[in-house]
């Protein structure tokens, strides 16, 4: 009689509630956001992993280190007079269905604004950062309302209104809206905080200055600043942000300002930029590059190590348009490079880039009765992809990562 075979008793498979969090971490973290943001509705474990502090800080530093967007923020029209936001793949040109993402960005405006008038731009971007975006209406004043969205989890947050006011009779020489108030916005990472940056200047005699930090919900005055304006001199919309300080160009005749904001130390500071970098045409863009995307952009540019703040100067030379790239480092500017620009392009505010291999796309605007924009590869000198349908001056195309900022207000 044949000896019975010895089988050994097999072990179960793994299922998924026997994993340690640990394991989950890993395997949430490698998720696309439209799964990570289902998960949070599966079980309460799951939820509390995903919006706890290490969660979110992992994610947020796996998408600083990417050296290229996955989506555009495009301005254009949603309808009639209206204007808002779209969001498209930056590498298709297209609107991602399987993203997650909204097609349009106006749904904060519309619900809390639905008795206000939009004015003919409706609402527009101040910042954005990580994924976040400070809006507000495109015309402002001391009470317009300030909105933090993230369009990732379809979530926004009103900001609560400033405690400061205008001296009685104060007179107000300015009729444009940035000269009036203008906004900053950025991340500060020593206190892992988003910050609102608001400066009150109605008139030459006064200047005030405060910050909204979003962990703490509330608005501080900064002390002891130093009103950076001169005669006839003006900020020009938008803003960018590195390493905790936010940079604003300040046009003054016949020179042009960096102003920065460092919100780690809150001084304000001031630097004149030489004549060669006084905008010669508008446009002039100010950027933070990561080093891959201005390698791509320009063979003269593999010096550049890390992030830097670049300045984008459109010129004329005979019938031709060129961008001239400039690296504004702490104490020097150095020009990298000259970009020949395609026939009737210009460049937007701000400017979208992305990068395949070591292929940089340039994404910018025909100057044409219709604007199109399109995806422009500088070093092979060729047109990529074009969106249509976006709206007339100004225009604005900016990088767009997913975000889970607010996800605890959920």
């Amino acid at each position: 009689m044949a000896p019975l075979k010895q089988y050994r008793r097999r072990r179960p498979p793994t299922e998924i509630k026997d994993l340690t969090p640990d394991i989950l971490f890993e395997i949430f973290a490698r998720m696309p956001m439209k799964y990570v943001l289902q998960l949070t509705t599966v079980c309460k474990s799951y939820k509390a992993l995903i919006r706890g502090h290490e969660f979110r800080r992992f994610h947020h530093e796996k998408n600083t280190m990417k050296n290229a967007p996955d989506y555009l923020l495009v301005r254009n029209r949603i309808g009639g007079q209206q204007r808002g936001f779209s969001i498209y793949s930056a590498r298709t040109f297209a609107y991602d269905e399987n993203s997650g993402l909204p097609r349009s960005i106006d749904i904060p405006m519309r619900m809390q604004l639905h008795d206000l008038p939009l004015y003919e731009y409706g609402f527009t971007v101040y910042g954005s950062c990580n994924g976040l975006l400070c809006i507000s209406l495109f015309s402002l004043d001391l009470d317009s309302p300030l909105y933090l969205y993230n369009p990732s989890l379809r979530k926004f947050k009103q900001l609560p209104r400033s405690e400061f006011e205008l001296p009685q009779g104060t007179s107000i020489t300015s009729q444009t809206a940035t000269a009036l108030v203008t906004l900053g916005f950025g991340f500060h990472s020593g206190k892992d905080d988003y910050q609102v940056v608001r400066f009150v200047h109605p008139n030459t005699s006064i200047f005030y200055a405060e910050v909204y930090s979003l962990k703490l919900n509330s608005w501080t005055p900064v002390e002891n600043v130093v009103d950076p304006r001169e005669v006839d001199a003006w900020f020009m919309e938008g803003c960018t942000c590195l390493d905790g300080v936010i940079y604003w160009h300040l046009m003054q005749r016949p020179n042009m300002s960096l102003v920065s904001f460092n919100m780690h130390t809150s001084v304000l500071g001031k630097r004149t930029l030489p004549y060669q970098l006084q905008p010669v045409m508008r446009p002039i863009c100010l950027q933070v590059l990561h080093p891959e995307c201005l390698r791509a952009l320009h063979e003269n540019s593999v010096q550049v190590s890390k992030k830097s703040l670049c300045l984008f100067q459109v010129i004329q030379r005979g019938c031709h348009h060129y961008c001239d790239i400039w690296v504004l480092k702490e104490d020097t500017e150095e020009k990298i490079g000259r970009i020949r620009l395609p026939p009737h392009a210009s460049i937007a505010w701000p400017l979208g880039f992305s990068t395949n291999g070591n292929v940089a796309y340039m994404v910018m605007t025909e100057n044409q009765d219709l604007p199109r924009l399109i995806q422009y590869v500088p070093l092979l000198d060729r047109i990529q992809a074009v969106i249509t349908q976006i709206s007339q001056k100004p225009w604005y195309v900016d990088a767009y990562r997913e975000s889970l900022v607010l996800l605890d207000e959920i």
